[in-house]
């Protein structure tokens, strides 16, 4: 039975607003505000307009994606961030040299990577994580998801380090495959997998 990605989604914008979640940044007059919303669209438009993160935003991605690297987030310095960040936003949509300038970042892999540009640029990206991208081979395992076993076989050796560069694309471009498909974000349909899997399907 295909995942009803509307519902899915709705059930983690529910969650998000239970459990509080939010990002902090700095709004247009310098003011500290919360982003309440899992679609960022404050958040992402102050950045954008600004076109560089300060270290304090760029922390609170990141230790919202996961706070495991948080002491190496710390070790970078507002200048390096200033510039990673700049040419991160400047080169839009170069996803290759994106992710590239941010995982030369301590402690930044492909997944908080992913993360940071969602953020800013949440109607083209979404955030590579293990439960939305366990949930997405349940979804392209349904039949005729495929060409020929040979592009399954492909997908599966891309996705068997699912946190790398290759695995991030493919990844990506599946799920702005089915974004397409119900007239949507990829972000919306990265929120929808990761829920069905969180619940096990089961609402």
């Amino acid at each position: 039975m295909p995942i009803d990605f509307e519902r899915w989604a709705e059930e983690y914008e529910r969650n998000y607003r239970e459990n509080n979640v939010s990002i902090q940044y700095r709004d247009n007059n310098g003011k500290v505000a919360n982003e309440t919303s899992p679609y960022f669209k404050s958040i992402s438009q102050v950045l954008r307009e600004r076109g560089r993160l300060l270290k304090e935003e760029f922390i609170s991605i990141c230790e919202w994606k996961t706070r495991r690297q948080r002491n190496r987030y710390q070790k970078n310095s507002e200048e390096n961030i200033r510039k990673t960040t700049t040419a991160v936003i400047s080169i839009h949509p170069n996803i290759n040299e994106q992710i590239h300038n941010l995982t030369q970042l301590d402690g930044v892999g492909v997944p908080v990577a992913s993360a940071i540009l969602t953020v800013i640029f949440p109607e083209n990206y979404c955030v590579l994580d293990y439960r939305a991208w366990r949930a997405l081979l349940w979804v392209m395992s349904e039949p005729f998801s495929f060409k020929d076993y040979t592009e399954f076989s492909e997908i599966m050796d891309n996705f068997r380090n699912y946190a790398s560069m290759d695995s991030y694309m493919h990844y990506l471009e599946r799920i702005r495959t089915l974004a397409k498909q119900n007239h949507t974000t990829p972000r919306k349909i990265e929120m929808a997998l990761w829920m069905y899997d969180k619940k096990r399907g089961i609402l």
